[in-house]
């Protein structure tokens, strides 16, 4: 007996040490596992409409699990926490958004890890410092260590020229530059590669940023378009990744694609979303640098050059767009990284001559993107968007303003992240096709001067041009030049239309003559006309017909302000009718996409709108300026029997008539006015 003790003994001490030395025993290995960080800067997405916390709160209805840690840090928002009462019916209550806090996302519940602060001598904790997420992240891989690491930023989002953010309190938001050092340096300290990041923020999935992000990371996930206050559908990602422990990051970022779509089908809202394979983003870089140097010959600045640029510009505005409006002011200048190539060939092409170099360039590029991006889903739209957008300026002025700091955006280190030969340089096409407009913006700016020799509302346009519009002048329009202050009384542009008749002569200009025939739109119920403006990104390629914003601002009751955005108008038939009719929509705080139907908020009873004009801006010294912007005036409606209706009919006797036009540049243009006849 005693021998067969000592014989088991033995047999046990073997068993032992191999499997502390890494030998297999009986069983199943253990599964990999996954860390999910959370980086949520609240912002007024928080503070106004709580939609982080219901992120959140689908978060905990998966929770950590044993194979998946979650944790989140938040902050940045001006929304204070709940009482105990609160915190009981509902844990993301116990967040206080003013302070930057660490939890761990648990099934049904949160449990708190750190407060960072304020510190007691209210030193803020930024959320949009670099070293904040640097922070976060180091701690998050050390903290949970794990087989796989995905990151997800959650905000507002802008594409390669505005990052993240802001933070609500500090004012500050993460660069793109910013957010690749943290994920490069946490990378290389840590020894790992973060199998995903994630944007569930609007704009981000643009080239620029994938290529900032290949050093340090596998796949990204981002939305071209603008994505709806819901965000992603959380419980659906993280289920998913702790029931398939062994899933990549192009499995988990499809996964999180699919689900998106169908919580946003379900909300019926238009979005896109793509999974880019960051390994790619080196033949991708390479070949949209070979598309840089096929077109830089048309950039040169040189006379032939001229027809070859407006060819270029023409493309640009005619190609996918998310979030650019020159006249509306509006300008991300993002354009999908297909549509723009292949209509820069067909310009060039059919206007200057066969160019098969270009031709061979953008094929290389489209099979280079097709290789890139591994999934992408879309609704809403006849024209399919790529996956990625390409930054390409439309609006040129803003190149220069420090916030379209293009180049710098695209380096790290004072090195190029992305197609050197597109971005920066003596050969960068970006910076050439802007210099080309600087250089010759006498023949590439379009003026509008109106021209009585051809008729009462007749007027040429001195150059090529995007967008011509009819409008009409009150003598007097109250403008709320400050928000705090009683309205002053200007001259300003409050009908605008698109009826106009245009043709070109043999000179290059084009001449203009108003549709006196096509009366303007009015609110019906009141004597107040509306500048309703064609939907620019709304029509490109879409299944959409004669889609209009009036631009107005709409009380926000719950916070008493009032808020900037457009009344969505669709130009319709009536059944059984002959004529068209208009209706709106809703209301809808920016345009959107491709197809922005379903990003409209209905209109109820009691909501309050003001309506915008253009009128002639000042100079610091109050003499008036050279440019028009567009302002809230003190003509108001209430909505009452859950609509409010568009009717055609002539303009209130009295005012002016004018052109407002912009030009392939993005200038906006305003003629001078003659008196106005019904």
């Amino acid at each position: 007996m005693r021998d067969m003790f000592r014989l088991l003994t033995i047999l046990l001490f073997a068993t032992t040490l191999l499997v502390a030395c890494g030998g297999s025993s009986t069983g199943s290995p253990a599964s990999p596992t996954t860390t999910v960080m959370v980086y949520i800067i609240g912002a007024n997405l928080e503070s106004e409409d709580g939609q982080a916390s219901a992120n959140i709160k689908e978060m905990m209805a998966v929770g950590s699990t044993a194979n998946m840690t979650v944790v989140i840090q938040t902050g940045g928002a001006k929304k204070d926490p709940g009482s105990e009462a609160d915190t009981a019916k509902d844990p993301t209550r116990a967040i206080d958004w003013r302070r930057v806090q660490r939890y761990q996302v648990q099934k049904g519940t949160l449990s708190k890890l750190d407060d960072l602060g304020p510190d007691a001598k209210g030193t803020n904790v930024d959320m949009g410092s670099k070293a904040t997420l640097q922070s976060f992240l180091a701690w998050g891989v050390k903290a949970y260590p794990a087989d796989k690491y995905i990151v997800v930023l959650w905000d507002h989002g802008g594409g390669i020229n505005s990052g993240i953010g802001s933070d609500e309190i500090t004012g500050n938001a993460l660069s793109v530059p910013a957010i690749q050092e943290s994920l490069q340096t946490v990378s290389q300290a840590q020894n790992i590669k973060f199998e995903m990041v994630g944007f569930d923020a609007c704009l981000m999935a643009n080239a620029e940023v994938a290529a900032s992000l290949a050093n340090s990371t596998k796949y990204m996930v981002a939305s071209q378009d603008l994505e709806p206050g819901g965000g992603w559908a959380w419980n659906g990602f993280l289920k998913f990744v702790t029931d398939n422990p062994a899933a990549t990051g192009k499995d988990i970022g499809a996964e999180i694609a699919n689900s998106y779509l169908v919580k946003m089908n379900l909300a019926k809202q238009t979005v896109t979303l793509s999974v880019t394979d960051l390994s790619k983003m080196a033949a991708l870089s390479a070949a949209t640098d070979g598309f840089a140097t096929a077109l830089q010959k048309y950039t040169v600045n040189a006379p032939a050059s001229l027809i070859a640029w407006k060819q270029i510009a023409f493309a640009r505005a005619r190609s996918l767009d998310w979030q650019t409006a020159p006249i509306l002011a509006m300008s991300t200048d993002l354009v999908d990284m297909a549509s723009f190539p292949a209509n820069v060939v067909t310009n060039i092409n059919k206007y200057v001559g066969a160019d098969q170099p270009l031709m061979d360039a953008s094929d290389a590029l489209y099979n280079a993107l097709g290789a890139a991006v591994v999934y992408k889903i879309q609704n809403g739209s006849n024209l399919p968007a790529s996956g990625l957008a390409l930054y390409f300026p439309s609006t040129l002025a803003a190149y220069v303003d420090g916030y379209h700091a293009y180049a710098s955006n695209t380096m790290f280190s004072g090195i190029a992240t992305f197609a050197s030969k597109y971005t920066n340089g003596s050969t960068g096409l970006v910076k050439n096709y802007y210099d080309f407009y600087a250089t010759n913006k006498d023949q590439l700016e379009a003026q509008v001067t109106m021209d009585s020799t051809k008729g009462k509302y007749a007027a040429v346009i001195s150059n090529d041009f995007a967008l011509v519009l009819s409008a009409h002048q009150a003598d007097a329009c109250q403008i709320y030049y400050d928000a705090n202050k009683p309205p002053q009384e200007v001259p300003c542009f409050d009908a605008i239309q698109e009826n106009v008749n245009t043709a070109t002569d043999s000179t290059g200009q084009w001449g203009v003559d108003f549709i006196g025939t096509r009366s303007w739109a009015s609110i019906e119920g009141s004597a107040y006309t509306v500048a309703m403006i064609p939907d620019q990104v709304a029509t490109v390629g879409s299944n959409i017909n004669n889609r209009s914003l009036v631009p107005v601002y709409r009380w926000n009751t719950t916070y008493s302000y009032w808020e900037d955005g457009a009344l969505s108008v669709e130009e319709y038939v009536p059944e059984g009718g002959s004529t068209t009719a208009l209706r709106v929509l809703g209301f809808q705080g920016a345009p959107g996409s491709s197809s922005n139907a379903d990003r409209i908020a209905p209109i109820k009873d009691g909501d309050q709108f003001a309506l915008g004009a253009y009128y002639r801006g000042k100079y610091s010294d109050g003499t008036p300026a050279d440019y028009y912007v567009f302002g809230r005036t003190n003509r108001q409606v209430t909505v009452s029997g859950g609509a409010l209706n568009l009717k055609r009919g002539p303009i209130p006797s009295g005012g002016s008539f004018g052109y407002i036009v912009t030009d392939l540049t993005g200038k906006l243009s305003v003629s001078s006015t003659v008196g106005y006849q019904n």
